[in-house]
């Protein structure tokens, strides 16, 4: 019950603020982005607001946190048909969502590794997941975020981060 009322009050914040966005700025391109981390398996919730007039996106995550040895929702070992089957199967709930609606969604947070949680992905497993997710996503134009920047350029040294170059790489040069 408590998801469903979320969902509703969600829907309902959303139909208020396009409403109220589009008075000052018609074709401002506004963002939503539905319930529980953003996770594409809950875009089909999501109420378009009425006042959306073909200037809105829809944002959805996956692998926010980055891929996991063992968590079976986000598994990542060697890169297994199975484990790659996961990352195809949330692409093409958004893409099947984009399909039915006519709005374009964008991916908001992944990472290629597991960061925030010992991190303990080689260089060399962070390339090989970061080119299959970023080649998948490249290749259906579903644009992106890579989450935690911070791993690739040091702000304050104004300099890139040299162990993770491959990483960044494999990221961007799938076009």
């Amino acid at each position: 019950m408590f998801y469903y009322e979320f969902t509703e009050k969600l829907n309902e914040l959303y139909e208020k603020v396009v409403t109220e966005i589009r008075k000052i700025s018609p074709t401002r391109i506004i963002i939503i982005s539905p319930r529980i981390r953003s996770g594409a398996d809950y875009l089909k919730e999501l109420k378009i607001p009425t006042k959306s007039n073909g200037y809105i996106m829809a944002e959805w995550h996956f692998y926010a946190s980055g891929p996991s040895k063992t968590n079976e929702k986000k598994l990542w070992t060697t890169g297994t048909e199975e484990e790659k089957q996961l990352i195809t199967n949330k692409i093409n709930i958004a893409l099947e969502w984009q399909k039915n609606t006519g709005i374009p969604t964008w991916v908001g947070a992944w990472m290629p590794s597991n960061y925030n949680d010992g991190n303990d992905y080689s260089i060399n497993e962070q390339v090989k997941f970061a080119k299959y997710m970023s080649k998948q996503l490249y290749n259906v134009g579903i644009p992106f975020a890579v989450n935690s920047d911070t791993k690739f350029y040091n702000r304050e040294f104004n300099k890139w981060v040299e162990e993770t170059q491959p990483v960044f790489e494999s990221i961007f040069s799938n076009k």
